[in-house]
């Protein structure tokens, strides 16, 4: 959860007075181990905010995003 009442961190939009940045979001992940040294790690993530901030395209935003990553590592 991310709160910026004075819009410190995050500028969005340009209504007077600015409005606060609040996006609350969760995530699910799962390490598979596939060799000894061999991790493939996966992750599904939800943002949701109370105003359009996640762009779209360059004209259109929206209030909520959401996204996985496929991560493959080895170390020796």
């Amino acid at each position: 959860h991310m709160n910026d009442p004075e819009r410190i961190l995050v500028l969005h939009g340009t209504e007077v007075p600015l409005a606060p940045f609040i996006v609350t979001g969760a995530s699910l992940g799962v390490d598979y181990t596939i060799a000894e040294g061999v991790l493939l790690r996966t992750e599904v993530r939800s943002l949701h905010g109370t105003d359009d901030v996640f762009p779209i395209t360059l004209q259109r935003s929206t209030r909520s995003d959401t996204f996985g990553t496929v991560m493959l590592s080895a170390t020796w």
